[in-house]
This record gives C-alpha cells, structure tokens and sequence, in this order.
C-alpha cells in the first residue's frame, strides 16, 4: 500500500476575493481583486468608512495593497511567497480616492519572482505610486 503524495501549499486554491479577504490590507480598504497566476493581478481599492486618511497613514499603507496583489500575481511555482525586496516611488499626493492596482511579474526563476506595480487613481487613472520588488517562496527545495 502506497501513502498519498504530499500536496503543495496553493495560496490561491480560494477565489481571489476570498483570499484579499484575509489579507491585512482589507482592515483598510474594500478591495475587489482578479488575478492570472504568474502574469499579474488587479485590485479595484476603496478606503473603508472612517479610515482616517492622513496623508501620512494612507502612504504607509500602501505597501500592503502592493503586497496583497504581489501575491495574487505569484507564479503557482512558488508556492506560498513573500515580498523579499520593495521599492515604492510617489509621485502625486494620494487623499484616500478610490485607486486601480496593477502588479506583473516581469520575470520568474526557480525561488523568485520580479515584479511591477502602478497605483492610479480609479476615475481618471493617474497614476499615483509605482513600485519594483522581489516575490520569494517561502520553503526551500530540500525541505
């Protein structure tokens, strides 16, 4: 008799809007997500009734809605995968507008994934932050 083969921890064996539910990012914002393993994610933001949205605190939350779509977009290869390396440039104020984020894996190896962010502004898509990291796998290969 032969045991079962252990599975792969699949971090998006949930419907993305399940998954960005659990994620820390939803304690902010209401965020409807899609997203395409390995090829990008999109987030749809809004700022949660009663989020005080000073400027310093929405700038130190984006990182997390960048991080939520990061590991939306996170090549299945990975398996489960946090962000190693970010870098978040801003380029225009942001008053807690409703926001569009997009994240593309740019290039994917056998631990890591590059990848892209632009934040814009729902309504007239200017853009409002962009950012550059690193996705690494959580779990070495020899286990």
């Amino acid at each position: 008799m032969s045991l079962p083969m252990p599975t792969e921890i699949n971090t998006h064996a949930y419907t993305p809007n399940q998954w960005v539910e659990s994620h820390p990012a939803s304690a902010f914002f209401a965020i409807q997500a899609s997203y395409f393993p390995g090829v990008s994610a999109v987030l749809d933001v809004a700022t949660k009734p009663g989020l005080n949205c000073s400027p310093s605190l929405l700038k130190s939350v984006l990182p997390s809605l960048v991080d939520c779509a990061a590991q939306l977009a996170c090549p299945e290869s990975l398996g489960e995968c946090d962000i190693s390396e970010l870098e978040i440039n801003h380029l225009r104020a942001w008053r807690g507008e409703p926001l569009h984020v997009i994240v593309s894996i740019e290039g994917a190896q056998h631990r890591c994934a590059v990848f892209s962010a632009q934040l814009s502004l729902a309504h007239d898509a200017t853009e409002i932050s962009s950012a550059q990291g690193t996705l690494s796998s959580r779990f070495s290969d020899d286990g």
